[in-house]
């Protein structure tokens, strides 16, 4: 049961932080506002993963330094800068999960843009935290115990 509630969490915020009524809410700020106000998102999104599953680990100072290091590697290899098109690369913006399974959802099922993103950020995350969860439960937990 905690699979599909975990799994469940993570498609609803799939579906609330990828509306366009979300987005248009982001679209508002400046780049700097608009990213904490993610990060705060985020964060809140894993406490609430805590509140549901507590085997996950609630947010602690070594999760603020992993989640650190994590936006590190995040602007290193998301690639969704303006950048990527100034170096004449656009198709390289795609090669995310996001952007490639939206790619196939429109290109290989003619999905429309709103389906598209249904089965990019509410199925798909889904479907990989339900099998993901079940296979880290039956094997290690999440928590750190150092």
């Amino acid at each position: 049961m905690r699979h599909l509630k975990l799994a469940s969490l993570i498609a609803a915020a799939g579906f609330i932080f990828t509306s366009k009524t979300w987005l248009n809410f982001l679209h508002k700020f400046e780049p700097e506002t608009g990213m904490l106000i993610k990060n705060a998102v985020v964060l809140f999104v894993i406490y609430l993963t805590h509140l549901i599953d507590p085997s996950v680990s609630a947010p602690h100072v070594k999760a603020a330094g992993a989640f650190l290091i994590y936006l590190a590697f995040m602007m290193i290899f998301n690639y969704q800068s303006r950048w990527i098109e100034e170096s004449g690369s656009e198709n390289v913006g795609d090669q995310t999960v996001d952007g490639a399974v939206y790619h196939r959802a429109r290109e290989n099922l003619n999905l429309s843009p709103e389906l598209a993103r249904l089965v990019t950020f509410v199925l798909v995350p889904f479907v990989l935290v339900f099998a993901g969860s079940r296979l880290v439960k039956n094997g290690q937990k999440l928590q750190n115990k150092a």
